[in-house]
């Protein structure tokens, strides 16, 4: 061979080993992350010492040949895997999935939800709900003045939710009243494990509530399917606040940890719900209703039920339920979702729609346990506590239509009128149920008008309950209402005692928290939100005065 010939070859492959050696150097630290197996050619002493100084990298566990070694990955390049027999021989496999960013802030949902899992959907819609609920409350005081001024105007009511999207927002923001009948039973934290939950009756509440005691009594170590202590027995021990609430809130927020959520259903799908469910011959709360409503119900029904599996129509109960204008007519299983649960006065970060609650529930739990403590809360029962299987599929508004055919229009209008904050605050629609339903025959028209006179008659007294819903300055409107013949329990004041009404009036003028006065065997006393009226029978002796932005509980 040419000499010449041959120092040029020489040249270039010493020119290339150098090239290699220094390229090799400056990217020691890449380097390091690559796992040398090759038993017979150690690493260079430059690479080991770059190993030994990098950070160490989390190691994953796929299966692959037993003559390849496992290698910390990068996150950007593919992994490679050497040969134990030669270097020459690699492989390459993709990197495991990146680990979780760390929790960002949101401007609508104040509570941290790394981006990984906020790339969903799912999210997308609890941001179009949050944001929508946020709109309407900035508009509370119109949609409240227009329910009450306008209740006998469907088409008024109806034309103004569906423009409330091009209104402005009130000159005068409403502060909502907290009304303690809808929370008592159905609003619950833990504190322990930071998430605290509106859960009104009919809207998939049973399936939360379990989630709930597998958290607070076996620290996510069962599973919710596998609890089975019921509403009632349990929620005696969850938290339950029914006053100063809005205070207590303030400190549990999204930005502090806090997971806070409500659980919704369209008005119709939950009345049948209540129907379906409470109205079963042989069902036990349905001796708690009769005691209330029988005397309405048996004149209501105009269907042979003897052979029924239900003790009530449909029919009847619906017709029932349109002639109470307010919360306070109503058993707890049909009342009000913004009664139990006042969203506009407590924030709430995710508004779960029952008709979507086979996906976002178990989403919710993904996001509440992001650093995945708990191995055994991934999934809400798919299962009611009665053994029912639960929708796995969304529940269209078309699901819900078939009992309401042989409802009158002018029934389901009223519904629509009576439930209308929850219509407007969870953006539902009324236009395919005023559809299907029927003429009116107005067969019932004179016995629902007496029946009406004498449900408002028995009811008048916490009517102002359900109808004062914004609140002003104590300052400038410290006013009273006496009731006369009931008897005010003072709760959490028990130790105050004043010898004069005015002294006991002006101590609960300076104080938001007092919501009235009692006058008991010569002394008067103050109440916060936790006391209530009983009605007596003692004349003179037994007075109370309310301060008119504050209701309280009327014991029967």
């Amino acid at each position: 061979m040419d000499r010449s010939l041959t120092r040029t070859i020489s040249l270039l492959l010493f020119s290339l080993l150098i090239f290699c050696y220094v390229g090799l150097f400056e990217h020691a630290g890449s380097w390091s992350k690559i796992t040398f197996s090759t038993g017979r050619y150690p690493a260079p002493n430059f690479l080991r010492k770059a190993k030994v100084e990098s950070p160490k990298t989390p190691k994953t566990t796929q299966p692959e040949p037993p003559s390849f070694s496992e290698s910390s990955y990068s996150d950007n390049e593919p992994t490679i895997l050497s040969s134990k027999k030669s270097v020459s021989t690699i492989h390459l496999r993709s990197p495991p999935p990146k680990n979780p960013d760390p929790p960002t802030k949101n401007e609508i949902i104040q509570f941290p939800v790394n981006s990984t899992i906020q790339e969903n959907h799912i999210y997308e819609t609890f941001e179009k709900r949050k944001k929508h609920l946020n709109f309407v409350c900035k508009r509370l005081r119109q949609v409240v003045d227009l329910n009450q001024n306008k209740a006998d105007n469907f088409d008024e009511l109806q034309q103004f939710q569906k423009d409330l999207l091009q209104s402005k927002e009130d000159d005068k923001a409403c502060k909502p009243i907290t009304h303690p009948a809808g929370l008592l039973d159905n609003l619950f934290k833990s504190e322990d494990y930071k998430i605290r939950t509106c859960l009104p009756t009919k809207t998939g509440s049973t399936s939360w509530l379990r989630t709930l005691i597998s958290l607070e009594t076996y620290h996510g170590s069962k599973s919710p399917d596998q609890v089975r202590e019921s509403w009632g027995s349990y929620s005696q021990r969850m938290w339950k606040n029914a006053w100063l609430l809005e205070e207590q809130v303030k400190t549990k927020t999204g930005d502090q940890g806090w997971m806070s959520l409500m659980t919704v259903r369209h008005p119709m799908a939950r009345l049948y719900s209540a129907w379906k469910d409470k109205f079963r011959k042989g069902q036990p709360w349905l001796k708690v209703i009769e005691k209330q409503f029988q005397y309405y119900l048996l004149r209501l029904e105009r269907n042979d039920m003897s052979n029924a599996a239900y003790e009530y129509s449909f029919e009847a109960f619906v017709e029932l339920v349109a002639l109470t204008d307010f919360d306070g007519q109503r058993d707890r299983h049909w009342t009000s979702i913004h009664t139990y649960c006042n969203p506009c006065a407590i924030p709430y970060d995710f508004i779960v729609k029952q008709e979507y609650g086979f996906e976002e529930n178990d989403y919710l739990l993904q996001i509440y346990d992001q650093e995945g403590k708990y191995q055994n809360l991934k999934s809400i029962p798919k299962r009611s506590q009665w053994g029912h299987q639960l929708d796995e599929k969304p529940i269209e508004v078309e699901d819900m239509l078939e009992p309401w055919k042989d409802i009158s229009k002018t029934t389901i209008k009223q519904i629509y009128k009576t439930f209308y904050l929850d219509f407007v605050y969870f953006n539902y629609s009324i236009d395919e149920f005023i559809a299907v339903g029927k003429n009116d025959d107005g067969v019932l028209d004179d016995v629902k008008k007496t029946m009406k006179t004498k449900i408002n008659a028995q009811s008048s007294k916490v009517k102002w309950m359900d109808t004062n819903h914004c609140r002003d300055s104590f300052n400038e409107a410290c006013q009273f209402t006496e009731m006369t013949g009931y008897r005010l329990n003072c709760k959490g004041y028990k130790r105050l005692s004043f010898s004069t009404y005015e002294e006991a009036e002006a101590f609960a003028c300076a104080d938001e928290e007092i919501t009235g006065i009692g006058l008991s065997a010569g002394q008067y006393c103050v109440s916060s939100i936790e006391g209530s009226l009983t009605k007596t029978t003692e004349k003179g002796r037994s007075r109370s005065w309310i301060k008119k932005e504050h209701p309280v509980l009327i014991s029967k």
